[in-house]
Protein backbone atom coordinates (compact mmCIF):
# COMPACT_ATOMS: atom_id res chain seq x y z
CA UNK A 1 0.00 0.00 0.00
CA UNK A 2 1.32 3.06 -0.92
CA UNK A 3 0.01 6.46 -0.30
CA UNK A 4 0.32 9.32 -2.90
CA UNK A 5 -1.19 13.45 -2.78
CA UNK A 6 -3.17 13.05 -6.44
CA UNK A 7 -6.76 13.06 -6.12
CA UNK A 8 -9.58 11.65 -7.44
CA UNK A 9 -12.94 12.69 -7.02
CA UNK A 10 -16.32 10.58 -5.50
CA UNK A 11 -19.11 9.96 -8.42
CA UNK A 12 -22.81 11.53 -8.17
CA UNK A 13 -21.89 14.24 -5.60
CA UNK A 14 -20.41 17.96 -5.76
CA UNK A 15 -19.68 20.82 -3.18
CA UNK A 16 -22.10 23.66 -3.83
CA UNK A 17 -21.89 27.25 -1.85
CA UNK A 18 -24.75 29.03 -2.61
CA UNK A 19 -24.96 32.67 -2.16
CA UNK A 20 -26.58 34.08 0.72
CA UNK A 21 -29.82 35.18 -1.13
CA UNK A 22 -30.62 31.30 -1.76
CA UNK A 23 -31.49 29.05 0.83
CA UNK A 24 -31.67 24.86 1.20
CA UNK A 25 -35.43 25.43 1.35
CA UNK A 26 -36.10 27.06 -1.51
CA UNK A 27 -34.15 24.62 -3.39
CA UNK A 28 -35.75 21.72 -2.23
CA UNK A 29 -38.83 23.28 -2.98
CA UNK A 30 -37.49 23.62 -6.39
CA UNK A 31 -37.09 19.70 -6.38
CA UNK A 32 -40.19 18.80 -5.20
CA UNK A 33 -42.00 21.54 -8.02
CA UNK A 34 -43.29 22.97 -5.42
CA UNK A 35 -43.20 26.32 -6.99
CA UNK A 36 -42.31 27.46 -10.56
CA UNK A 37 -38.80 26.41 -10.87
CA UNK A 38 -36.02 28.89 -12.82
CA UNK A 39 -35.15 27.83 -16.05
CA UNK A 40 -31.62 27.29 -15.49
CA UNK A 41 -32.45 25.70 -12.27
CA UNK A 42 -35.12 23.47 -13.85
CA UNK A 43 -32.96 22.51 -17.04
CA UNK A 44 -30.15 21.30 -14.45
CA UNK A 45 -32.41 19.57 -12.34
CA UNK A 46 -33.52 17.55 -15.53
CA UNK A 47 -29.95 17.36 -17.29
CA UNK A 48 -27.65 15.99 -14.13
CA UNK A 49 -30.90 14.17 -12.66
CA UNK A 50 -30.37 16.35 -9.58
CA UNK A 51 -32.11 13.97 -6.35
CA UNK A 52 -31.10 15.98 -3.53
CA UNK A 53 -29.01 18.69 -1.72
CA UNK A 54 -28.30 18.71 2.18
CA UNK A 55 -26.22 20.80 4.52
CA UNK A 56 -23.33 17.76 6.20
CA UNK A 57 -21.83 20.16 8.62
CA UNK A 58 -22.89 21.20 11.95
CA UNK A 59 -20.28 24.26 12.44
CA UNK A 60 -21.69 27.23 13.09
CA UNK A 61 -19.31 29.25 10.97
CA UNK A 62 -21.27 31.72 8.55
CA UNK A 63 -18.92 30.30 5.82
CA UNK A 64 -19.22 26.50 6.37
CA UNK A 65 -23.17 27.23 6.83
CA UNK A 66 -23.80 28.18 3.09
CA UNK A 67 -21.86 24.86 1.57
CA UNK A 68 -24.08 22.01 0.62
CA UNK A 69 -23.51 18.70 -0.73
CA UNK A 70 -25.69 18.12 -4.34
CA UNK A 71 -26.56 14.78 -5.48
CA UNK A 72 -26.68 13.77 -8.62
CA UNK A 73 -26.34 11.02 -11.56
CA UNK A 74 -23.86 8.69 -11.01
CA UNK A 75 -22.91 8.70 -14.61
CA UNK A 76 -22.25 12.24 -15.32
CA UNK A 77 -18.98 13.64 -14.79
CA UNK A 78 -18.83 15.37 -11.10
CA UNK A 79 -16.05 17.81 -13.19
CA UNK A 80 -18.74 18.69 -15.58
CA UNK A 81 -21.45 19.24 -13.11
CA UNK A 82 -19.53 21.58 -11.02
CA UNK A 83 -19.04 23.69 -14.41
CA UNK A 84 -22.92 23.93 -15.16
CA UNK A 85 -24.03 24.51 -11.41
CA UNK A 86 -20.84 27.20 -11.42
CA UNK A 87 -23.10 29.43 -14.26
CA UNK A 88 -26.20 29.78 -11.55
CA UNK A 89 -26.74 33.07 -10.69
CA UNK A 90 -27.18 31.78 -6.76
CA UNK A 91 -24.32 30.10 -6.87
CA UNK A 92 -21.02 31.26 -5.11
CA UNK A 93 -18.92 27.82 -6.34
CA UNK A 94 -19.24 24.29 -7.24
CA UNK A 95 -16.58 22.04 -6.99
CA UNK A 96 -16.24 18.16 -6.88
CA UNK A 97 -16.37 16.38 -3.73
CA UNK A 98 -12.42 15.37 -3.70
CA UNK A 99 -11.46 11.39 -1.77
CA UNK A 100 -8.26 11.90 -0.54
CA UNK A 101 -4.87 9.35 -0.15
CA UNK A 102 -2.69 8.69 2.94
CA UNK A 103 0.65 9.11 2.79
CA UNK A 104 2.27 5.92 3.88
CA UNK A 105 4.46 3.30 2.95
CA UNK A 106 4.95 0.36 5.01
CA UNK A 107 7.66 -1.03 6.24
CA UNK A 108 8.49 -4.31 7.97
CA UNK A 109 7.68 -4.81 12.01
CA UNK A 110 10.40 -3.47 14.26
CA UNK A 111 10.04 -2.15 18.10
CA UNK A 112 13.38 0.29 17.46
CA UNK A 113 12.17 3.73 18.71
CA UNK A 114 15.64 5.14 20.26
CA UNK A 115 16.88 6.66 16.75
CA UNK A 116 14.12 9.05 16.22
CA UNK A 117 13.47 9.99 20.40
CA UNK A 118 17.13 10.55 20.59
CA UNK A 119 17.58 13.32 17.50
CA UNK A 120 14.34 15.27 18.71
CA UNK A 121 15.83 15.04 22.42
CA UNK A 122 12.82 13.40 23.86
CA UNK A 123 14.56 12.42 26.70
CA UNK A 124 15.29 15.40 28.12
CA UNK A 125 12.13 17.01 26.80
CA UNK A 126 9.72 14.69 28.98
CA UNK A 127 11.56 16.12 32.16
CA UNK A 128 10.00 19.50 31.76
CA UNK A 129 6.59 18.46 30.75
CA UNK A 130 3.77 19.65 32.67
CA UNK A 131 0.16 18.69 33.87
CA UNK A 132 -1.92 20.07 31.18
CA UNK A 133 -3.83 17.96 28.45
CA UNK A 134 -3.81 18.73 24.83
CA UNK A 135 -6.81 17.15 22.66
CA UNK A 136 -5.14 16.17 18.90
CA UNK A 137 -8.13 15.21 17.00
CA UNK A 138 -7.10 13.09 14.27
CA UNK A 139 -8.96 12.97 11.56
CA UNK A 140 -8.21 9.44 9.52
CA UNK A 141 -9.83 6.60 7.72
CA UNK A 142 -10.33 4.55 11.87
CA UNK A 143 -8.74 4.43 15.16
CA UNK A 144 -8.66 1.08 17.31
CA UNK A 145 -9.74 3.19 20.10
CA UNK A 146 -9.76 -0.26 22.32
CA UNK A 147 -6.32 -1.11 21.48
CA UNK A 148 -4.01 -1.32 24.91
CA UNK A 149 -1.62 1.25 23.87
CA UNK A 150 -4.28 3.97 22.99
CA UNK A 151 -7.13 3.49 24.85
CA UNK A 152 -6.31 5.07 28.57
CA UNK A 153 -5.53 8.05 25.72
CA UNK A 154 -8.71 8.24 24.30
CA UNK A 155 -10.51 11.43 24.72
CA UNK A 156 -13.67 11.17 26.66
CA UNK A 157 -16.71 14.14 26.04
CA UNK A 158 -17.51 14.82 29.56
CA UNK A 159 -20.86 16.86 28.08
CA UNK A 160 -22.37 13.25 26.57
CA UNK A 161 -23.72 10.34 28.26
CA UNK A 162 -22.93 7.19 26.63
CA UNK A 163 -25.53 4.98 24.99
CA UNK A 164 -28.65 6.74 25.89
CA UNK A 165 -29.24 8.01 21.81
CA UNK A 166 -29.49 11.12 22.74
CA UNK A 167 -27.34 14.56 21.48
CA UNK A 168 -26.56 15.08 25.44
CA UNK A 169 -24.30 18.32 24.17
CA UNK A 170 -26.69 19.48 21.36
CA UNK A 171 -23.65 19.51 18.73
CA UNK A 172 -25.55 17.43 16.17
CA UNK A 173 -23.82 14.03 16.99
CA UNK A 174 -25.97 11.68 19.13
CA UNK A 175 -23.90 9.47 21.63
CA UNK A 176 -20.45 10.91 20.51
CA UNK A 177 -18.54 10.25 24.15
CA UNK A 178 -14.91 9.20 22.58
CA UNK A 179 -14.99 10.56 18.85
CA UNK A 180 -17.50 9.61 15.91
CA UNK A 181 -17.78 8.14 12.37
CA UNK A 182 -18.64 10.85 10.09
CA UNK A 183 -18.40 8.57 7.50
CA UNK A 184 -20.88 6.05 8.48
CA UNK A 185 -22.94 8.53 11.23
CA UNK A 186 -22.35 5.98 14.29
CA UNK A 187 -20.03 6.16 17.32
CA UNK A 188 -17.68 2.99 16.16
CA UNK A 189 -14.53 4.82 15.22
CA UNK A 190 -12.55 1.26 14.83
CA UNK A 191 -11.98 -0.74 11.53
CA UNK A 192 -14.28 -3.29 10.67
CA UNK A 193 -12.82 -6.61 11.36
CA UNK A 194 -12.51 -7.60 7.99
CA UNK A 195 -10.21 -4.33 6.89
CA UNK A 196 -8.31 -3.81 9.90
CA UNK A 197 -4.71 -5.02 7.79
CA UNK A 198 -5.34 -2.23 5.03
CA UNK A 199 -7.38 0.32 6.70
CA UNK A 200 -4.20 0.84 9.73
CA UNK A 201 -3.28 4.25 8.84
CA UNK A 202 -5.50 6.16 11.04
CA UNK A 203 -4.31 3.54 14.39
CA UNK A 204 -0.80 3.97 13.94
CA UNK A 205 -0.58 8.11 13.27
CA UNK A 206 -2.83 8.09 16.77
CA UNK A 207 -0.45 6.44 18.67
CA UNK A 208 2.42 8.30 17.21
CA UNK A 209 1.02 11.33 18.63
CA UNK A 210 -0.76 9.98 21.89
CA UNK A 211 0.05 6.51 22.19
CA UNK A 212 0.36 5.63 25.70
CA UNK A 213 3.87 5.72 27.40
CA UNK A 214 5.58 4.27 30.86
CA UNK A 215 2.92 1.62 30.78
CA UNK A 216 5.81 -1.15 30.15
CA UNK A 217 3.96 -2.40 27.01
CA UNK A 218 3.88 -1.31 22.99
CA UNK A 219 6.15 1.55 22.58
CA UNK A 220 6.28 5.76 24.04
CA UNK A 221 4.77 8.41 22.27
CA UNK A 222 6.13 12.23 21.93
CA UNK A 223 3.15 13.53 23.88
CA UNK A 224 4.36 11.05 27.20
CA UNK A 225 0.70 10.99 28.20
CA UNK A 226 0.20 14.83 28.04
CA UNK A 227 -3.08 14.58 24.87
CA UNK A 228 -6.17 13.35 24.56
CA UNK A 229 -6.97 11.83 21.01
CA UNK A 230 -10.17 12.47 19.72
CA UNK A 231 -11.06 9.51 16.84
CA UNK A 232 -12.70 11.14 13.85
CA UNK A 233 -13.45 8.28 11.15
CA UNK A 234 -13.30 9.75 8.08
CA UNK A 235 -14.01 6.95 5.46
CA UNK A 236 -15.80 3.87 4.52
CA UNK A 237 -12.81 2.70 2.30
CA UNK A 238 -8.99 1.26 2.74
CA UNK A 239 -6.02 3.58 1.61
CA UNK A 240 -8.52 6.51 0.76
CA UNK A 241 -10.74 8.99 3.03
CA UNK A 242 -14.29 9.65 1.41
CA UNK A 243 -15.29 11.86 4.31
CA UNK A 244 -12.75 14.28 5.08
CA UNK A 245 -14.67 17.60 5.10
CA UNK A 246 -17.34 16.06 7.29
CA UNK A 247 -14.39 14.79 9.12
CA UNK A 248 -12.80 18.63 9.55
CA UNK A 249 -16.16 20.09 10.39
CA UNK A 250 -16.71 17.19 13.81
CA UNK A 251 -13.18 18.21 14.76
CA UNK A 252 -14.41 22.22 14.33
CA UNK A 253 -17.52 21.41 16.34
CA UNK A 254 -15.33 19.66 19.23
CA UNK A 255 -13.10 22.18 19.45
CA UNK A 256 -9.67 20.53 20.01
CA UNK A 257 -6.64 22.03 20.02
CA UNK A 258 -4.83 20.47 17.46
CA UNK A 259 -6.16 18.47 13.97
CA UNK A 260 -3.45 16.29 12.60
CA UNK A 261 -4.22 15.80 9.19
CA UNK A 262 -2.21 12.91 7.51
CA UNK A 263 -3.85 13.20 4.16
CA UNK A 264 -4.13 15.25 0.97
CA UNK A 265 -4.30 16.44 -2.63
CA UNK A 266 -3.01 18.69 -5.02
CA UNK A 267 -5.83 19.14 -7.06
CA UNK A 268 -6.08 23.22 -6.78
CA UNK A 269 -9.11 23.55 -8.48
CA UNK A 270 -11.18 21.88 -6.06
CA UNK A 271 -9.79 22.89 -2.53
CA UNK A 272 -12.61 25.67 -1.61
CA UNK A 273 -14.68 23.21 0.83
CA UNK A 274 -11.71 22.50 2.66
CA UNK A 275 -10.31 25.56 2.92
CA UNK A 276 -13.30 27.29 4.26
CA UNK A 277 -13.74 24.11 7.03
CA UNK A 278 -10.02 25.09 7.98
CA UNK A 279 -10.12 28.85 8.02
CA UNK A 280 -13.02 27.89 10.28
CA UNK A 281 -10.69 25.89 12.40
CA UNK A 282 -7.48 28.64 13.07
CA UNK A 283 -10.85 31.01 13.64
CA UNK A 284 -11.54 29.49 16.61
CA UNK A 285 -8.00 28.71 18.15
CA UNK A 286 -7.23 25.20 16.76
CA UNK A 287 -3.82 24.78 15.47
CA UNK A 288 -3.45 22.61 12.08
CA UNK A 289 -0.87 20.22 11.04
CA UNK A 290 -0.64 18.54 8.17
CA UNK A 291 1.59 16.03 6.14
CA UNK A 292 3.20 17.61 3.52
CA UNK A 293 2.83 14.39 0.96
CA UNK A 294 4.94 11.56 -0.31
CA UNK A 295 6.00 12.03 -4.08
CA UNK A 296 9.32 13.05 -3.18
CA UNK A 297 9.43 16.22 -5.25
CA UNK A 298 9.18 19.80 -4.93
CA UNK A 299 4.76 19.40 -5.60
CA UNK A 300 2.62 21.64 -3.01
CA UNK A 301 -0.17 19.32 -1.25
CA UNK A 302 -3.35 20.54 0.59
CA UNK A 303 -4.18 21.02 2.75
CA UNK A 304 -0.83 21.36 4.19
CA UNK A 305 -0.29 24.11 1.72
CA UNK A 306 -3.15 26.24 3.22
CA UNK A 307 -2.44 29.30 5.54
CA UNK A 308 -2.58 28.67 8.81
CA UNK A 309 -1.90 25.06 8.72
CA UNK A 310 1.54 23.81 9.38
CA UNK A 311 3.06 21.89 6.58
CA UNK A 312 5.48 18.94 7.91
CA UNK A 313 8.17 16.72 5.63
CA UNK A 314 9.73 14.09 6.65
CA UNK A 315 13.93 13.16 7.53
CA UNK A 316 15.32 10.06 8.03
CA UNK A 317 17.38 9.74 11.64
CA UNK A 318 20.03 11.31 9.91
CA UNK A 319 18.20 14.40 8.91
CA UNK A 320 18.20 13.76 4.98
CA UNK A 321 15.29 14.15 3.55
CA UNK A 322 12.99 11.33 3.36
CA UNK A 323 13.18 10.23 -0.61
CA UNK A 324 9.47 10.31 -0.51
CA UNK A 325 9.03 13.43 1.04
CA UNK A 326 7.82 16.19 -0.79
CA UNK A 327 9.82 19.26 -0.63
CA UNK A 328 9.29 23.12 -1.11
CA UNK A 329 8.39 27.01 -0.25
CA UNK A 330 5.28 26.12 1.28
CA UNK A 331 7.11 23.37 3.86
CA UNK A 332 6.84 24.76 7.61
CA UNK A 333 8.83 22.16 9.43
CA UNK A 334 10.27 18.92 9.18
CA UNK A 335 10.28 15.49 11.77
CA UNK A 336 10.84 12.35 11.30
CA UNK A 337 9.00 10.24 9.24
CA UNK A 338 10.80 6.68 8.41
CA UNK A 339 10.58 3.68 10.26
CA UNK A 340 7.86 5.01 13.11
CA UNK A 341 6.78 2.46 15.24
CA UNK A 342 3.21 2.45 16.53
CA UNK A 343 0.42 0.65 17.05
CA UNK A 344 -1.62 -1.16 14.39
CA UNK A 345 -5.14 -2.47 14.41
CA UNK A 346 -6.35 -5.96 15.06
CA UNK A 347 -7.87 -8.32 17.41
CA UNK A 348 -4.19 -8.81 19.03
CA UNK A 349 -3.46 -5.31 19.21
CA UNK A 350 -0.63 -5.46 17.22
CA UNK A 351 2.59 -2.98 16.54
CA UNK A 352 4.74 -2.09 13.39
CA UNK A 353 6.58 0.55 11.74
CA UNK A 354 5.19 2.84 8.71
CA UNK A 355 7.12 5.49 6.72
CA UNK A 356 5.78 8.46 4.85
CA UNK A 357 4.85 12.06 5.76
CA UNK A 358 1.54 10.82 7.39
CA UNK A 359 4.21 9.81 9.85
CA UNK A 360 5.84 13.50 10.78
CA UNK A 361 2.18 15.53 10.93
CA UNK A 362 1.36 13.17 14.01
CA UNK A 363 4.89 13.28 15.67
CA UNK A 364 4.52 17.20 15.13
CA UNK A 365 1.12 17.39 16.35
CA UNK A 366 2.28 15.18 19.62
CA UNK A 367 5.18 17.67 20.45
CA UNK A 368 2.54 20.31 20.24
CA UNK A 369 1.15 18.50 23.20
CA UNK A 370 3.90 18.28 25.05
CA UNK A 371 4.69 21.66 25.06
CA UNK A 372 1.23 23.07 26.13
CA UNK A 373 1.38 20.44 29.43
CA UNK A 374 3.93 23.16 30.67
CA UNK A 375 2.02 26.28 29.00
CA UNK A 376 -1.76 25.78 28.34
CA UNK A 377 -2.48 29.61 27.37
CA UNK A 378 0.04 29.13 24.57
CA UNK A 379 -2.36 30.23 21.64
CA UNK A 380 -1.97 28.37 18.33
CA UNK A 381 -0.22 31.34 16.65
CA UNK A 382 2.40 31.27 19.59
CA UNK A 383 2.81 27.67 19.38
CA UNK A 384 3.52 27.73 15.47
CA UNK A 385 6.55 30.40 16.34
CA UNK A 386 7.67 28.26 18.94
CA UNK A 387 7.91 25.12 16.91
CA UNK A 388 9.45 27.05 13.84
CA UNK A 389 11.99 28.95 16.08
CA UNK A 390 13.70 25.89 17.97
CA UNK A 391 13.92 23.93 14.92
CA UNK A 392 17.49 22.25 14.25
CA UNK A 393 19.28 24.05 11.24
CA UNK A 394 19.92 20.62 8.40
CA UNK A 395 20.87 22.76 5.33
CA UNK A 396 24.49 21.13 5.83
CA UNK A 397 22.80 17.44 5.51
CA UNK A 398 20.76 18.38 2.57
CA UNK A 399 22.20 21.39 0.43
CA UNK A 400 20.70 21.25 -2.78
CA UNK A 401 17.01 21.75 -0.81
CA UNK A 402 18.06 24.97 1.02
CA UNK A 403 15.31 27.27 1.96
CA UNK A 404 12.68 24.47 0.78
CA UNK A 405 13.02 22.35 4.48
CA UNK A 406 11.01 25.21 6.27
CA UNK A 407 13.03 26.20 9.20
CA UNK A 408 14.38 23.06 10.06
CA UNK A 409 14.20 19.47 12.05
CA UNK A 410 11.69 19.70 15.41
CA UNK A 411 13.54 19.76 18.23
CA UNK A 412 11.32 18.69 21.17
CA UNK A 413 13.90 19.80 23.97
CA UNK A 414 14.49 22.87 22.52
CA UNK A 415 10.63 23.64 21.73
CA UNK A 416 9.88 22.44 25.35
CA UNK A 417 12.73 25.06 26.61
CA UNK A 418 11.00 28.17 24.40
CA UNK A 419 6.94 27.05 25.62
CA UNK A 420 8.65 26.83 29.34
CA UNK A 421 9.98 29.97 29.35
CA UNK A 422 6.66 32.14 28.13
CA UNK A 423 9.06 32.67 25.37
CA UNK A 424 6.59 33.41 22.45
CA UNK A 425 4.25 36.66 22.29
CA UNK A 426 3.58 39.46 21.09
CA UNK A 427 5.69 41.57 23.42
CA UNK A 428 3.93 44.57 25.16
CA UNK A 429 4.05 47.70 23.05
CA UNK A 430 5.41 46.26 20.68
CA UNK A 431 2.38 45.60 18.36
CA UNK A 432 3.30 42.92 15.82
CA UNK A 433 6.60 42.52 16.40
CA UNK A 434 7.30 39.31 18.03
CA UNK A 435 11.16 38.86 20.24
CA UNK A 436 11.71 35.31 22.09
CA UNK A 437 12.78 33.72 24.16
CA UNK A 438 12.26 36.65 26.43
CA UNK A 439 13.53 36.13 29.20
CA UNK A 440 16.71 35.71 27.39
CA UNK A 441 20.18 34.10 27.64
CA UNK A 442 22.44 35.59 24.86
CA UNK A 443 20.03 34.91 21.62
CA UNK A 444 17.14 35.42 20.62
CA UNK A 445 15.23 36.28 17.16
CA UNK A 446 12.94 38.89 16.37
CA UNK A 447 10.24 38.97 13.98
CA UNK A 448 8.77 41.94 12.42
CA UNK A 449 5.67 42.49 10.52
CA UNK A 450 6.02 41.97 6.97
CA UNK A 451 6.11 45.89 5.73
CA UNK A 452 9.06 46.27 8.25
CA UNK A 453 11.49 44.23 5.36
CA UNK A 454 14.76 46.05 7.03
CA UNK A 455 15.08 48.08 10.36
CA UNK A 456 17.26 49.42 12.65
CA UNK A 457 17.92 47.39 16.44
CA UNK A 458 19.45 49.76 19.14
CA UNK A 459 19.64 48.08 22.90
CA UNK A 460 19.35 50.67 25.47
CA UNK A 461 20.82 49.31 29.19
CA UNK A 462 18.44 50.28 32.26
CA UNK A 463 20.26 53.74 32.42
CA UNK A 464 19.93 54.64 29.06
CA UNK A 465 23.48 53.62 27.65
CA UNK A 466 23.07 52.13 24.24
CA UNK A 467 24.80 48.85 24.05
CA UNK A 468 23.96 47.38 20.73
CA UNK A 469 23.26 49.06 17.66
CA UNK A 470 22.76 46.97 14.35
CA UNK A 471 21.05 46.86 11.03
CA UNK A 472 18.16 43.77 10.96
CA UNK A 473 18.45 42.64 7.01
CA UNK A 474 15.47 40.34 6.98
CA UNK A 475 11.70 39.70 8.41
CA UNK A 476 13.06 37.72 11.16
CA UNK A 477 16.81 37.66 12.66
CA UNK A 478 18.21 35.72 15.08
CA UNK A 479 20.35 37.88 17.19
CA UNK A 480 23.26 37.17 19.52
CA UNK A 481 23.38 40.17 22.14
CA UNK A 482 26.29 38.78 24.82
CA UNK A 483 24.58 40.81 27.16
CA UNK A 484 24.94 40.88 30.90
CA UNK A 485 21.39 39.88 33.04
CA UNK A 486 19.45 42.71 33.39
CA UNK A 487 16.22 44.11 31.86
CA UNK A 488 16.79 45.89 28.18
CA UNK A 489 14.87 48.25 26.03
CA UNK A 490 14.98 47.08 21.95
CA UNK A 491 14.47 50.15 20.07
CA UNK A 492 13.22 49.23 16.67
CA UNK A 493 12.72 51.87 13.76
CA UNK A 494 12.12 51.31 10.10
CA UNK A 495 11.78 54.25 8.06
CA UNK A 496 9.27 56.56 10.24
CA UNK A 497 8.02 53.80 12.67
CA UNK A 498 10.11 52.69 16.01
CA UNK A 499 8.12 50.60 18.56
CA UNK A 500 10.37 50.03 22.36
CA UNK A 501 10.40 46.16 23.90
CA UNK A 502 11.37 45.62 27.25
CA UNK A 503 13.80 42.22 27.13
CA UNK A 504 15.08 40.65 30.12
CA UNK A 505 18.11 38.85 30.02
CA UNK A 506 18.96 36.61 32.59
Amino acid sequence: MIGFSQSNTYPGQVWVKLKPSFTLMEFNMYLNNDVALDKDWQRLVKELKISSIHHPFKSHDADVQRIYKVHFSYQIDPAFASAEINKLLDVEWAEPCQVYKTFTTPNDLDNKQSGYFNMLQASAAWTMKGTSLTTIAIVDDAIQSDHPDLAANIYTNPKEIPGNTIDDDSNGYVDDSHGYDVAASDTDVRPPTSLALLMLHGTHTAGIAGGVTDNTIGMASISYNTVRILPVKSSTLPIILTHVEEGIDYAVTMHPDVISMSFGGSDTSIIKTMKTLLEAAHKNGIMCVAAAGNEGQEIVTYPAAFDHVIAVGSVSIGDTVSSFSNYGNFIDMMAPGEKIYSTLPGISYPYGIQSGTSMSAPMTAGLVGLMRSINPNLTSNQLELCLKYSCDNIDKQNPTLIGKLGKGRINALKAMECAGRNAIGHVDGGGEITIFPNPSQGQLTLILPPNWPKATLKVFDILGRIVLNQQLQTSDSRIETNLAGGLYFFQITSNASFKVLKVVVD
